[in-house]
């Protein structure tokens, strides 16, 4: 898991820096070795899932940004109604379908973030 921490550190410095497409890979990177190594209910392996979900954004790929914030929120929802990162996932999947200009659906998750 440090060599995923490592990527997923990386991914953050080239979003910063506007290299939004090589902070995707290694975010994806990063998603990879924690399924392998810790599977899929570590809450590590949600917040990966989360991070690449915002390289799409990044990319205006709001498709499967909604589709790797869905899956980091069904993994968090899975842990139980109290697990952190609920409320947050719930929030960017309301910014994405706000930017998508659904804002029936937007408004929706807004409220159940809270």
């Amino acid at each position: 898991t440090d060599i995923a921490m490592s990527y997923t550190n990386i991914g953050v410095l080239l979003r910063e820096i506007g290299r939004y497409q090589e902070g995707r890979n290694y975010f994806l990177a990063a998603l990879d070795i924690l399924i392998k190594t810790l599977g899929e209910e570590s809450p590590y392996t949600a917040a990966a899932y989360n991070n690449a979900g915002a390289a799409y954004d990044d990319a205006g790929d709001y498709n499967n940004c909604l589709k790797y914030l869905k899956k980091a929120l069904s993994l968090r929802l899975h842990r139980g109604t109290e697990a952190p990162g609920i409320p947050s996932s719930y929030n960017n999947i309301g910014t994405i379908y706000k930017k998508r200009g659904d804002l029936d659906l937007a408004l929706a998750y807004y409220r159940i973030s809270k």
